[in-house]
């Protein structure tokens, strides 16, 4: 009798077999998906140099390319590092040989108006060091050296070409005024004569503005600072009479005191995502009425380069899930049937700007190094120098790619490329 053997596997068992070959089956699509986007990386990074305003290497002659078609170029950073000025320096050279008409900074109008002023001064530094010293905290970034040095040297380079010799590169301011504002603020509306009444309310705050200051530099506490601690009744009072009068500017710098303070007051008081809203949309209403204006007396499309924290550049949704004036920008553009270019620059090691509270200097902290979500491009970077991965050619074939952390996802359909610098460097003060 011939002996049968049951092949058949215990249920159990299959049901092991099952689970370790689509285990096997997710590592496989798992590895030829990180695969893929390694690939893309690869096919798609430039080694770049920057120097002395001056692109290099692959990356350069790529960059100067894209930029030549671009009509915005929106440049976002790490706040207080010296390559990202030597970037925007090198940007503003390669976009003057077609005309660049203005540059957009992360500054309020007033205090721009100022370093438009001190840019095309021989002493132009020390005009904006005195300044500091009888305003302080009233300018962002822009105190430091390589910051405002780069102002000079994108009005060089414009004038430089003949494109448009006749005119001079503007400098907009599209943000609020800073955390120091209001005494200089203050003293611009007294300046403009905005009759009695508004004159002695304008005093009695000033006078309690220097006071409020002086305490927040002894404590080092920005909330004993003068923008956080203005009266809401004395600022009500000084609008109402300066809208008694038909001095217009004294009610534009009225404006301007009460929007920065509301903005101001909307985050420390609990209600960021407002008060970043608030911002957003003046910085997007100040873009769009710089450019009607020039466009009017150009009689042209006019070309701007803009430069603001990574944040606030982004197409589509940042990180702070609002529609910013980067996405503006990019929608403006596509209205326009014109184009732009969105470039995020990080550091991958080194030093950042750090700081350390009201009227006291910046200083230099080292860098965490921990790439997060961009580890996957760390990784590919080049170790030294500085290295441009084009992110758009990643949009076509996201699907095939996998799961991809959140904040490289945005990246990605946020910025049109990213560059890293290996080592950074923080920026100097202007003394």
């Amino acid at each position: 009798m011939a002996i049968r053997y049951d092949l058949r596997v215990p249920w159990w068992l299959s049901g092991l077999f099952l689970c370790l070959a689509q285990t096997a089956e997710a590592q496989q699509t798992a590895y030829a998906q990180q695969t893929a986007l390694v690939k893309l990386l690869h096919q798609n990074r430039y080694a770049l140099t920057v120097q002395k305003g001056e692109m290099g290497g692959p990356g350069g002659a790529f960059i100067q390319n894209e930029l030549s078609q671009a009509q915005f170029v929106a440049i976002g950073e790490e706040h207080g590092t010296r390559q990202v000025p030597q970037f925007v320096w090198a940007t503003c050279r390669t976009m003057a040989r077609d005309g660049l008409d203005a540059l957009a900074v992360e500054a309020g109008p007033l205090v721009t108006a100022r370093l438009q002023q001190w840019t095309s001064s021989n002493d132009g530094s020390a005009g904006l060091a005195a300044f500091e010293k009888r305003y302080p905290d009233s300018i962002a970034f822009f105190n430091w050296q390589q910051e405002f040095d780069l102002l000079g040297e994108c009005a060089q380079a414009t004038t430089s070409h003949d494109l448009h010799p006749s005119r001079d590169l503007q400098l907009w301011g599209l943000d609020q005024e800073f955390l120091g504002a209001p005494a200089f603020i203050l003293q611009e509306i007294l300046e403009a004569r905005p009759g009695p009444q508004a004159e002695s309310i304008g005093r009695k705050m000033q006078e309690q503005c220097a006071d409020d200051t002086r305490k927040s530099i002894a404590t080092g506490d920005w909330k004993d600072g003068c923008m956080l601690r203005l009266s809401p009744p004395d600022l009500s009072s000084l609008q109402s009479a300066v809208e008694r009068t038909a001095n217009r500017r004294a009610q534009e710098l009225t404006a301007t005191l009460m929007k920065t303070h509301h903005i101001y007051s909307l985050h420390e008081s609990g209600h960021a995502y407002e008060a970043n809203r608030e911002r957003s949309l003046l910085m997007k209403h100040n873009f769009l009425a710089n450019y009607q204006e020039l466009s009017k007396s150009t009689g042209r499309p006019v070309r701007v380069l803009l430069k603001f924290g990574g944040n606030h550049l982004f197409k589509g949704f940042n990180e702070t899930d609002l529609n910013d004036l980067g996405n503006f920008v990019a929608e403006f553009a596509d209205g326009l049937a014109g184009t732009s270019l969105h470039i995020e620059v990080l550091g991958m090691r080194g030093e950042d700007e750090e700081n350390v509270g009201p009227g006291r200097p910046d200083r230099a902290v080292a860098k965490d190094p921990e790439p997060g979500s961009l580890a996957p491009l760390y990784a590919e970077a080049y170790p030294e120098g500085w290295t441009v991965f084009d992110l758009r050619p990643l949009r076509g074939k996201f699907a095939s790619l996998g799961p991809i952390d959140r904040g490289l996802e945005r990246l990605i359909f946020g910025y049109d490329m990213l560059v890293l610098v290996a080592e950074v460097t923080a920026q100097a003060d202007i003394q």
